[in-house]
């Protein structure tokens, strides 16, 4: 079986320094390897080039740099790559997350161990918002003060058990990537942005989409015993992400999902007609983020409402 579950790293380096978009593509090509990964395929925007990988995405901007990937990768080996490349000296930021997986055992380490690891290099701190026995984030940033702008923002919503009648979309031998985006109705969920993706065989999907410095990204495992979907944007919204939410849920119907949110400052608010809270927490992060962590039930009562 697949594991869906993702790790990511974003690194911030200071001004002044080169592009990371200047960077070759045979050196993304080997940071990618570094995780176990290949690029498959890429899209571009006037801010942003944004990577299609064997295992989820990469997203390269001027001073910045998103990686997600998922399976059995080895990401904190392309993080500290990362690292070695710019010099830990020309770090503003660097966060490294870890969601509990499905199949934690067949992994090649651990949370803590990957910590061992960057502090190996880095002076920084770790912690884990939610249940450790259920849905929980692990979370790893660099000790260092960052002062994000304002509309530094990235939302996270991360889906389980997926609708019966989208997982079997998804499991459809034959679809192309364009007809599981038609039939899903996923292109809709934000518009204008250029799209690249992908279905692999037999199943699984990954999308990347991109305008001027904003993306969001999709990635599907649709496997019965381990279905899951994540959606991840860097869209600037208000402190309530009901719409963005629900325009999500309207697509994959989970009966479970997390919400988690990085802001300047302030907690996200989600309130949505039959979704029940049963896990929040909100952190301020001494790297200059508020994080917000929310696990949610669906198909509660009509009447309910949640805040996060």
């Amino acid at each position: 079986m697949f594991e869906g579950s993702e790790k990511k790293v974003e690194i911030v380096v200071r001004p002044g320094l080169p592009s990371f978009r200047d960077k070759s593509r045979k050196f993304w090509d080997e940071i990618v390897d570094a995780a176990g990964a290949c690029i498959l395929s890429e899209v571009h925007s006037s801010a942003c080039d944004a990577y299609l990988l064997s295992e989820s995405s990469l997203f390269v901007f001027d001073q910045r740099v998103v990686m997600i990937t998922c399976g059995k990768t080895t990401l904190v080996s392309a993080a500290l790559n990362l690292v070695d490349e710019v010099g830990k000296a020309s770090l503003q930021s660097l966060i490294y997350q870890r969601k509990n997986e499905y199949f934690p055992d067949q992994q090649h380490s651990q949370f803590h161990e990957d910590v061992l690891f960057l502090e190996g290099k880095l002076n920084g701190r770790s912690l884990c918002l939610g249940d450790p026995n259920s849905h929980h984030m692990h979370v790893y940033h660099l000790n260092e003060k960052f002062f994000p702008v304002a509309n530094d923002t990235t939302t996270e919503i991360l889906m389980y058990d997926l609708g019966e009648d989208i997982r079997q979309i998804f499991s459809t031998p034959g679809l192309t990537a364009e007809q599981i985006r038609l039939k899903t109705g996923m292109s809709e969920i934000l518009g204008g942005f250029s799209i690249d993706d992908w279905a692999f065989d037999p199943v699984g999907y990954s999308l990347n989409a991109v305008k001027d410095d904003l993306y969001y990204t999709i990635h599907v495992t649709p496997e019965e015993s381990a279905t899951y979907a994540s959606f991840e944007t860097n869209l600037p919204t208000e402190r309530d992400l009901s719409d963005l939410v629900a325009r999500v849920l309207t697509v994959f119907r989970p009966q479970k999902f997390d919400v988690v949110g990085f802001r300047p400052e302030g907690a996200c608010q989600l309130r949505l007609p039959g979704v029940e809270s049963y896990q929040r927490e909100i952190r301020d992060l001494e790297c200059g983020y508020s994080l917000t962590f929310g696990a949610y039930r669906v198909n509660v009562s009509a009447d309910s409402k949640s805040a996060m």
